[in-house]
């Protein structure tokens, strides 16, 4: 009995789950190691390995909201990837940049879901425009509370 309780208990320690580390393009580092930051600044703090990919690929997928420009994908307990159309991460002013990695870090690091309030950066549509926060500092940080303080509704 004794030999079937350590088998047991050595196949469970075997089969616990173990976050791999970050993979994450160099493009989107920055921008990352500050989100793990402002995420203690506002209360919520993260381990910076998240067992998360962050990567360039081709998406523009057409979608009944317009192209998807960003996506998160749960692949794994403990490994999410960050799929963001290089193309358009080119083209994009650096306020958008943050916009779009963050939205996509609030569904894959804070597990939020997409939100019926148009100013709120978990929308479904990123409208650039809206948050203006290049000009107004104070939109900045509302962005960032308001994403820190929400509980994260599930994946």
């Amino acid at each position: 009995m004794k030999k079937f309780f350590v088998l047991l208990t050595m196949l469970s320690l075997g089969c616990a789950r173990e976050v791999s580390n970050n993979n994450i393009d160099p493009a989107f580092q920055p921008l990352y190691d500050q989100f793990i930051e402002e995420s203690a600044q506002n209360g919520r703090p993260l381990d910076a390995n998240q067992g998360l990919t962050i990567q360039f690929t081709t998406l523009e997928q057409k979608t009944s909201l317009g192209i998807t420009i960003g996506s998160c994908d749960h692949v794994s307990f403990g490994h999410s990837t960050i799929s963001i159309d290089r193309a358009y991460w080119n083209s994009m002013l650096v306020q958008d940049q943050f916009l779009l990695l963050y939205h996509e870090l609030g569904h894959c690091v804070l597990a939020e879901n997409h939100v019926t309030d148009p100013t709120d950066i978990m929308f479904a549509v990123i409208d650039y425009p809206t948050y203006n926060f290049n000009m107004n500092p104070s939109s900045y940080n509302k962005i960032v509370q308001q994403l820190f303080a929400k509980e994260g509704d599930g994946l």
